[in-house]
């Protein structure tokens, strides 16, 4: 609950179930090996034209003052944002540790991941 998962699986059934939406998935990870062809592929899915300086810009710094509460938890994510000036690839991946009182709500974000996933481009 503390990650949003089950009020976006809520969203999820009401576009999918409801709604009979078929939603477009940008898988992260994906998206960062393939960034033009995933780009080119949204693009298309929301008919819009694809250019090449979507994937690309000049300053990735950001204007806004962060409350004091917030510069922590944005602190990493920015100093990326701010030395960037494309999409970069993804970072090599590390093995992380699970703790058994938070396998259940992992075990639950898997579920759901692997349920929107068949949606990814």
């Amino acid at each position: 609950e503390e990650f949003g998962f089950t009020v976006i699986q809520k969203v999820w059934q009401i576009v999918t179930q409801k709604l009979k939406h078929q939603p477009i998935v940008i898988e992260a990870n994906r998206f960062r090996h393939q960034p033009e062809q995933i780009m080119k592929d949204y693009c298309q899915r929301i008919n819009v034209d694809f250019y090449p300086g979507m994937l690309n810009w000049k300053d990735g710094r950001l204007k806004k003052e962060w409350k004091p509460h917030e510069i922590e938890s944005r602190a990493k994510w920015c100093k990326t944002l701010n030395n960037s000036t494309g999409i970069l690839p993804p970072s090599k991946e590390t093995e992380i540790e699970i703790r058994s009182q938070e396998s259940k709500m992992v075990e639950r974000a898997l579920t759901f991941y692997e349920e929107i996933s068949s949606f990814a481009l």
